[in-house]
């Protein structure tokens, strides 16, 4: 596996596996769940392995019990992963990740000429399929370290190799003028651009 392309979002509510799925199968694409784990925590504490059947995966139980589910999957050919956790009461981290080994142009440290598109998909996406009320921020990059905080200010200065973030408009958080700033309908885009 190469580096990984990750989608780090901060959210009021909780995002199954099968929304994202669905949504990916409704632009064309051909998804297959390989298995679904459950643990403690980020050393594997108590690991299961499940087969992924969204009709008996109870994932607010799961949740509740502050357990991480980790489930890995293919679209088309390319490997990808998705996680979710209860990061702070009524806060859950979701994290969808894409193994870059079949897409090098992507692995850098900036978007450039030959990833713009490929970005703007992905945030055209975003922006189209999430509620900004219940949007705390995304984070988007390559290898990236982010951590839940209350103060969402303290997520952004202490996170690395993040190459987009994504908040809704009137959030008061401080980005590093590397960042070129756009305003997509309620939300504001930051990107690490050449």
């Amino acid at each position: 596996m190469g580096a990984a392309l990750e989608v780090t979002m901060y959210y009021k509510n909780v995002i199954p596996l099968s929304e994202i799925v669905k949504q990916l199968g409704f632009l064309g694409y051909r998804i297959a769940v390989n298995n679904i784990e459950i643990f403690d925590d980020w050393l594997y504490t108590n690991h299961q392995v499940l087969e992924y059947n969204e009709n008996t995966l109870n994932l607010n139980e799961i949740l509740s019990d502050s357990k991480i589910l980790l489930a890995n999957f293919t679209v088309n050919e390319y490997l990808c992963g998705y996680h979710i956790l209860k990061a702070d009461d009524g806060i859950y981290e979701v994290c969808i990740w894409l193994d870059l080994s079949k897409l090098p142009f992507l692995d850098n440290d900036i978007i450039n000429n030959a990833s713009r598109t490929f970005y703007k998909k992905i945030t055209d996406e975003i922006v189209s399929n999430i509620d900004c009320e219940k949007l705390l921020l995304i984070g988007i990059g390559i290898e990236t370290m982010i951590a839940y905080d209350k103060a969402l200010q303290n997520i952004v200065d202490n996170s690395k190799n993040i190459l987009m973030w994504i908040f809704p408009k009137g959030r008061e958080i401080n980005i590093k003028p590397l960042f070129k700033k756009e305003e997509k309908d309620s939300f504001l885009i930051y990107s690490l651009e050449c």
